[in-house]
């Protein structure tokens, strides 16, 4: 969705610029907007899987990208209430807080642990527990972590068994 209207598209900058400044406070560095469309070009190849994209966290480059042709930047807020059970929370930054998890994630393991965990599915009964964090969290490991941690990071408290878990796929504290 390449973005015409002048004003809609000052909306979704100032959008990115917040979620920006959430990563650089994190000491995490953001590919700029004027690159943003060339980098994810180059993280994904199909230009659907592209364009479903908000925010993603590229391992190789160790930079956060945001998505500035995604409709969710217009309005986070509502884009997330429409999505209430994909994400573990609706605060604003959820987002790019769930981007530094990977990060965090992924800078935690070692060479070895990246091919057991980052890349790791969820089993059946695992599928079944991330479906109390959210949606998004059922996908694989690294989505498990990213959303506990962003879901941490915005004061939820989840039991025991969601938390051995996040252990097992040794998940960092925000």
């Amino acid at each position: 969705m390449e973005v015409g209207d002048p004003e809609k598209r000052r909306r979704i900058h100032a959008a990115i610029r917040k979620a920006a400044r959430v990563a650089r406070r994190r000491g995490v560095p953001v590919v700029p907007l004027k690159e943003a469309r060339e980098h994810l070009q180059a993280m994904f190849d199909d230009p659907f899987e592209r364009a479903r994209v908000i925010a993603a966290y590229d391992s190789l480059d160790d930079v956060i990208v945001f998505n500035p042709d995604h409709g969710a930047w217009l309005d986070m807020d509502s884009y997330l209430r429409g999505h209430i059970r994909f994400f573990s929370t609706q605060n604003q930054h959820h987002l790019v807080r769930h981007e530094l998890g990977h990060r965090a994630h992924y800078r935690l393991l070692t060479t070895d642990e990246r091919s057991l965990l980052w890349h790791a599915d969820l089993t059946a009964a695992q599928r079944q527990l991330a479906r109390s964090v959210s949606g998004l969290a059922t996908w694989s490991g690294k989505e498990f972590v990213a959303e506990v941690y962003a879901g941490l990071w915005a004061g939820l408290s989840y039991d025991g068994d969601v938390m051995t878990l996040f252990d097992r796929f040794r998940g960092p504290r925000p």
